[in-house]
């Protein structure tokens, strides 16, 4: 019983942030003077003696060399304030965060929740990027798309024209023998080529802006009618 007793008595009665106001103020320095003398950020300072610790660096060795130092100018043996600081501050913030883990996880989670946000968004628009970029460069070196619903190759014709028909992308542009032809929105195209008699070869370009053609070319023969 009296063990327990005086184990109490031990427990200073203030905290470890009025202990060492009182301290300093006894001694007769200002925080000016103080912050000049431990090289101790004022507003560090200030938190320290507010037992505003949740303001100072977290890592706990960075708050046990401020009250060292801080003592240390004032002259007084650091041990037993760095007793009660371990005591008051580190272990019960420990024993707090042991009864409330799930809490503690919460809380940790939400504070991250920004960061993963921002990572999404900022991955979200590279990727758009990569894919426009890739979708822009495919398009600047395939050749566009040609297809020709008619002359079939080989077709033999009694009349002296023949229609040309066909499709391609929107925005390219059509000739046949090196002559331009019109396109409608959709990028269809029809045009009447004359015949000579006997063997004729017509030739349909399609050329995108950047240079690169597709090229398909149709035999066809004039045959007289007798």
């Amino acid at each position: 019983m009296s063990t327990l007793f005086k184990k109490k008595n031990l427990t200073p009665a203030k905290r470890i942030c009025l202990r060492l106001k009182e301290q300093r103020l006894e001694k007769g320095v200002s925080l000016t003077a103080m912050s000049e003398k431990t090289k101790i950020s004022k507003k560090y300072l200030i938190a320290l003696e507010n037992c505003q610790f949740d303001k100072l660096p977290q890592a706990a060795v960075y708050q046990k060399s401020f009250i060292k130092c801080y003592l240390k100018e004032l002259g007084i043996a650091p041990e037993p304030f760095l007793e009660q600081f371990i005591e008051e501050e580190i272990n019960y913030s420990t024993k707090e965060e042991d009864k409330h883990p799930k809490k503690h996880l919460r809380s940790s989670s939400f504070s991250n929740l920004p960061n993963l946000i921002r990572f999404v968004a900022i991955f979200l628009i590279v990727l758009f990027f990569v894919l426009y970029l890739s979708f822009q460069i495919k398009n600047i070196l395939e050749p566009p798309i040609l297809t020709l619903l008619s002359p079939q190759n080989g077709y033999v014709s009694e009349s002296s024209s023949i229609v040309v028909r066909g499709e391609t992308e929107n925005g390219v542009s059509v000739s046949i023998n090196d002559k331009g032809i019109s396109i409608n929105e959709d990028g269809q195209f029809e045009e009447i080529i004359d015949l000579n008699q006997g063997l004729n070869t017509i030739t349909i370009t399609a050329e995108k802006k950047h240079g690169k053609k597709t090229i398909e070319t149709r035999h066809v023969i004039m045959r007289k009618v007798e």
